[in-house]
């Protein structure tokens, strides 16, 4: 590959829908065309590769298209039985890429990403992993059952094996997943978290008293249950027992909901527990500033975005100990993964005591604005500007 790169190919494992005039939108702010128009300075062409559910028709979420911004749609599978199912297609989608004066990146872990490596290394074409999660973590949460567990250890070998094979890296978090999958030596390497925060995002709560009905705030995928939605739903429950009433307002949409919206009239909170299902980003905001206390007792985690949002808007949080969670928290904030009992602990402490939310809140800013340093665009663009030029000069090794 001796002529610039122009085309960047990326995979990701958003799945993506169609909105009333049969555009692309994604749930993910992250995938919006606004973001990605920035890499226009660097490219002539960008093509996303994912699942596009064809079935679904909303206007909530992202616009993905626009010029010099372009999807090829992949099927929409769900779960490791479909996706294995769907490979051929993918294989299929990925060797009608032209390779010429291109480079790759794509979301790891990810089918897509991982199948679109493959074919990059056959083509040797330069290929940039963005580092977002941690499969062993997955695998092992409970999630997948016996067998996710059984399959942890042989996704984190592959894992180390697919980062160790990319030309450069970028990592959500600041430390935690270098750990577990490190690069090669001669790879570049950034630190990026996912959440990308703007001067509109940031604010400085002065006022930490709580409502009358403290609202608590979580916000994540009910694809699966590994966001922990299930285990606040069950220490609301016991909360109300002991006679404290909370508002649980979750974000997220996704096929769990349903057992989610039985499991709270199970323990007699279906009308404290409000389903809000998936918003715009510019409306989230406005959810973060009504709440009280945010939660993200996940099984698993990167470096989660909706945490770092929550914190630029100086609310208090409590997490558990999964993947990144405790670079961002102060450690009276983090509680361990699935112990509901230290979960409703913390958050009696965070109720009950003004002074601890006030200082977590204000810490919490102070955090979200050193971590808004490192999505900063011109060093972003200066890393994808030395992928591009490695790519040029036929280095994809």
């Amino acid at each position: 590959m001796s002529a610039r790169a122009r085309r960047l190919y990326h995979a990701t494992e958003s799945r993506f829908h169609r909105d009333s005039t049969g555009s692309i939108r994604s749930p993910h702010p992250v995938d919006a065309y606004t973001n990605q128009r920035a890499l226009l300075e660097l490219f002539d062409e960008i093509v996303v590769l994912a699942r596009v559910d064809e079935e679904k028709v909303s206007d909530n979420g992202e616009p993905v298209t626009g010029p010099g911004v372009s999807v090829v749609a992949l099927p929409s599978y769900r779960g490791a039985v479909q996706a294995v199912r769907a490979l051929p297609q993918l294989n299929q989608a990925v060797r009608s890429l032209e390779v010429d004066e291109s480079v790759a990146s794509g979301r790891l872990p990810g089918v897509v990403a991982t199948v679109l490596q493959r074919h990059a290394r056959r083509e040797h074409m330069p290929f940039l992993g963005h580092v977002v999660g941690d499969p062993f973590d997955v695998m092992n949460s409970g999630v997948s059952g016996r067998l996710g567990a059984l399959a942890a250890p042989i996704l984190r070998a592959m894992m180390r094996r697919q980062v160790r094979n990319c030309q450069a890296v970028t990592y959500v978090s600041t430390a935690f997943l270098q750990r577990r999958y490190p690069a090669r030596r001669d790879a570049d390497v950034l630190v990026r978290p996912g959440a990308r925060i703007g001067d509109g995002d940031l604010k400085q709560r002065n006022d930490f008293t709580v409502r009358e009905t403290p609202v608590l705030l979580a916000v994540g995928s009910q694809e699966q249950l590994y966001k922990g939605h299930d285990q606040i739903i069950r220490v609301a429950g016991r909360l109300a027992r002991a006679g404290v009433l909370v508002h649980v307002v979750l974000i997220g949409e996704g096929r769990y909901q349903s057992t989610l919206r039985a499991l709270a009239a199970e323990h007699g909170v279906a009308e404290q527990i409000e389903f809000v299902g998936g918003v715009n980003h510019t409306e989230i905001n406005g959810y973060l500033d009504r709440a009280d206390v945010f939660l993200m007792p996940s099984m698993t985690e990167g470096l989660p975005r909706a945490l770092v949002e929550a914190m630029a808007r100086s609310l208090p949080a409590i997490g558990s100990d999964a993947g990144g969670i405790p670079e961002l928290l102060e450690p009276d904030a983090v509680v361990a993964r699935g112990d509901e009992a230290e979960l409703e602990s913390a958050i009696r402490r965070a109720l009950e005591s003004e002074q601890w939310r006030a200082s977590q809140g204000r810490r919490n800013y102070e955090k979200a604005i050193e971590l808004s340093a490192l999505t900063d665009d011109a060093r972003w663009l200066d890393f994808l500007r030395n992928f591009r030029d490695r790519g040029s000069n036929g280095q994809a090794r």
